[in-house]
């Protein structure tokens, strides 16, 4: 589930990751991993993001996407409510599967995306689940699997990958294969993975010289690409923050522990919260959340609607209705020690 605010627009491209709650396995079988991979392209059809590169591991997944008139919250939601869905009525398991919200960087095309098609499909190599590179040809849990053997993944954005590397297809596959085989692949995985650069209430700081405390107290945001594409980044989100970027991270702390306490007060997925389900459990849950988001924390009725995936006037009913609850008055005490005591 997103927060408040993320960077996207039109044309933007995000390096996306989504892990399991406590490192837990997201896939158990091969089963689940061909689901969610249909899952991923029926997204891609039906949202019009386009997908660069993608790969499933065993507990996470890596996606670097591109949007297009569909926000990136509205793609991920729908891919990762589905799956957690799917997963827990498989397993006969309850509660959120993912961990609490995805993470996404938002990326410089130029310089930076084929380093990051080539990090995340290797992703199964470096983990030894698969032998070597060459071995990614024929392993089906990667989109390389769709560039170098067209066919199994139709929805892949094939043909933006190849355009890194020449300008016809056939001299673009031997630049391709022979970047994926450089053996320089382990190389800056934590810049690629984590940014360069975090935008926040303090300006631009680069990430690398920065220790982890005190680091996520600042970031808001994360980037991967040169200075001057992180200061024309910040310039954009200062004219849309009317000058300035407010310090969400007390807040944002405050929603999640809302968010987190309400799915399991209900046993259900924190997906689903903002799923638009009409199922009983979820209806309540949503009706709590509404509640205690506008009341405890005091965040906007527009805000509140935006993070449950409902309108603002469904956000105004379902707080209403919570507070005619007999059980509210106790739930609402106990939410209120956890979040301030």
């Amino acid at each position: 589930m997103p927060r408040i605010h993320r960077i996207d627009w039109k044309n933007a491209l995000h390096h996306v990751m989504a892990r399991g709650i406590e490192k837990s396995v997201i896939f158990r079988s091969e089963q689940d991993k061909e689901s969610f991979a249909d899952r991923l392209g029926n997204c891609v059809l039906e949202t019009g993001v386009s997908v660069i590169a993608w790969c499933i591991m065993p507990n996470h997944i890596h996606i670097l996407a591109i949007t297009n008139d569909i926000p990136l919250s509205k793609f991920m939601q729908k891919l990762l409510t589905g799956h957690a869905v799917h997963f827990n009525k498989k397993y006969s398991r309850t509660g959120y599967l993912f961990q609490n919200r995805y993470r996404s960087i938002l990326v410089q095309s130029e310089g930076y995306m084929h380093k990051l098609v080539k990090y995340i499909h290797l992703n199964p190599v470096k983990a030894n689940m698969v032998r070597s590179v060459n071995c990614l040809d024929s392993y089906p849990w990667t989109s390389h699997i769709e560039i170098a053997r067209p066919g199994k993944y139709p929805w892949q954005d094939r043909k933006r990958v190849l355009s890194e590397f020449g300008s016809d297809e056939a001299s673009q596959l031997v630049a391709y294969n022979s970047f994926m085989r450089l053996e320089e692949y382990y190389q800056n995985d934590q810049m690629l993975e984590n940014g360069n650069f975090a935008l926040g209430n303090h300006g631009i700081q680069t990430i690398e010289h920065n220790g982890k405390g005190g680091m996520e107290s600042h970031a808001q945001f994360r980037i991967l690409g040169e200075r001057n594409f992180a200061e024309r980044i910040y310039r954009i989100i200062q004219h849309q923050n009317n000058g300035h970027l407010r310090n969400r991270s007390k807040q944002h702390e405050l929603i999640e522990a809302i968010l987190g306490f309400v799915s399991k007060e209900w046993g259900i997925p924190y997906e689903m919260l903002s799923s638009g389900s009409r199922v009983k459990a979820v209806k309540q849950a949503r009706e709590c959340a509404s509640y205690a988001l506008l009341n405890l924390i005091g965040i906007k009725l527009s805000d509140c609607a935006k993070l449950l995936g409902v309108t603002p006037e469904a956000v105004r009913q379902s707080a209403l209705r919570y507070s005619t609850r007999s059980d509210y008055h106790s739930v609402i005490e106990e939410l209120s020690n956890r979040l301030y005591n």
